[in-house]
């Protein structure tokens, strides 16, 4: 959502639980050798695994976040633009997508997911999305 909208080749945004903002600030416990640790199911990634994929982010990645905030470029971008919630997120709160959304230039469209922020564990909540974003493209394309 920075760079797309002075990006031409940037056509649609589809932002899915998506924070407009700086990254949170990490806590203590997850931080490593300079890194903030995260981890993640492995692939196909529909449901949760055993094991994990570790991978960390630099603690300057957090720190150069501080600096973007990507409504002033969604206020301007006319460029199409979906956002997705989900209803139950724990790790982006739904009402910051809606602050992104209604700040948004038209044209633009939202739709509330009845999902955790983990919704590729549900292959309903999934189809759901896709159906929606096919409508969307069929729509502003």
């Amino acid at each position: 959502m920075l760079a797309g909208p002075k990006n031409p080749h940037v056509t649609h945004f589809i932002p899915i639980f998506s924070y407009y903002g700086a990254p949170s600030d990490p806590s203590d416990e997850r931080i490593a050798d300079g890194k903030v640790m995260s981890y993640r199911d492995l692939p196909p990634g529909n449901m949760k695994t055993k094991e994990q994929k570790e991978f960390g982010l630099p603690l300057n990645y957090f720190e150069d976040g501080k600096q973007y905030n990507a409504l002033e470029g969604l206020r301007n971008c006319t460029k199409p633009k979906l956002f997705f919630y989900g209803v139950q997120d724990d790790m982006n709160d739904p009402e910051d997508v809606k602050k992104a959304y209604e700040e948004s230039a038209e044209p633009k469209m939202i739709n509330a997911l009845n999902s955790d922020h983990d919704y590729r564990y549900h292959p309903e909540i999934v189809e759901e999305a896709d159906q929606v974003i096919g409508k969307f493209l069929d729509k502003f394309s």
